[in-house]
């Protein structure tokens, strides 16, 4: 998600995890994943993490595949 940063991770005892947002309006977003996956940086360190099990496509560089919107 672009303009967001997290603020908070909590771990429900379902294993789902809630995450806190503030988006650049300072306005605060709340959902619950089953997975989060952070990136940052320039490299794309995602060898060894099994995302084809995720359903995730990666480029030979390791960067995912996207759509339109990211």
């Amino acid at each position: 998600m672009r303009g967001v940063v997290p603020t908070k991770l909590e771990k429900s005892n379902d294993g789902r995890i809630t995450v806190h947002l503030i988006n650049d309006e300072i306005y605060e977003i709340v959902d619950q994943f089953d997975t989060v996956v952070f990136a940052i940086g320039r490299y794309a360190v995602t060898e060894g993490l099994n995302l084809a099990a995720a359903g995730l496509q990666t480029f030979k560089d390791g960067k995912f595949k996207v759509n339109d919107h990211e």
